[in-house]
């Protein structure tokens, strides 16, 4: 016979095990909700990491095409400056040359036969050569004595180191034939001459 205790034993079980299923089935339902939130956040960590890790790439690849355009610039810079400095050592090279060379019998002869020339050339002008002081204390007065009355020898103001410069008594035309003048006309040349020399 089946006592009230049985009946309560089995109604309890059965509401035992209904409750133990309802909780299986919650604790089911939360993991695989649990599931599903982690993944989602895994995904947009995942998602955000690479955008994260894009932005970090394009910034580095900024930088390093700024520190290779600076180091372009600099480099470019740093040759025109080696440039200029080898132009200007062979210039001052060439002015001492040069001085050397204006104290020879051989620059004596260049320096007339270009007064000569200059002076066949307007001979119908009057006009003023002007000469280094070096030149003027020298060649003055054998100038004087070989050219026409039409042609004064003066002392230039300007730091010549040899040939002359020939100007008319109207100031309408100057001919600067002095040796620098001519080196200072064959910069682009010798910058050349470098450029090649630096390859």
């Amino acid at each position: 016979m089946v006592t009230i205790d049985d009946k309560l034993k089995l109604f309890s079980k059965i509401v035992f095990d209904k409750i133990d299923e309802e909780i299986k089935g919650d604790l089911k339902a939360f993991e695989k909700e649990k599931e599903e939130i982690l993944k989602k956040e895994k995904e947009k960590i995942d998602k955000d990491k690479k955008k994260t890790i894009n932005v970090i790439e394009k910034r580095s690849e900024i930088k390093a095409k700024e520190i290779v355009s600076k180091a372009q610039v600099q480099s470019q810079k740093e040759i025109l400056n080696l440039k200029e400095k080898m132009i200007n050592d062979l210039l001052e090279e060439l002015k001492s040359k040069l001085k050397e060379y204006s104290q020879t019998e051989e620059y004596k002869s260049y320096l007339y036969k270009g007064i000569d020339s200059a002076v066949k050339k307007y001979n119908e002008r009057e006009f003023i050569i002007y000469l280094s002081k070096n030149d003027y204390d020298r060649y003055k007065d054998e100038l004087i004595n070989r050219l026409n009355d039409s042609v004064q020898i003066k002392e230039s103001k300007d730091d010549i180191i040899g040939g002359f410069i020939l100007q008319d008594k109207d100031m309408k035309f100057r001919v600067d034939n002095t040796l620098l003048s001519n080196i200072y006309h064959e910069r682009e040349k010798i910058g050349i001459m470098v450029t090649e020399a630096l390859k």
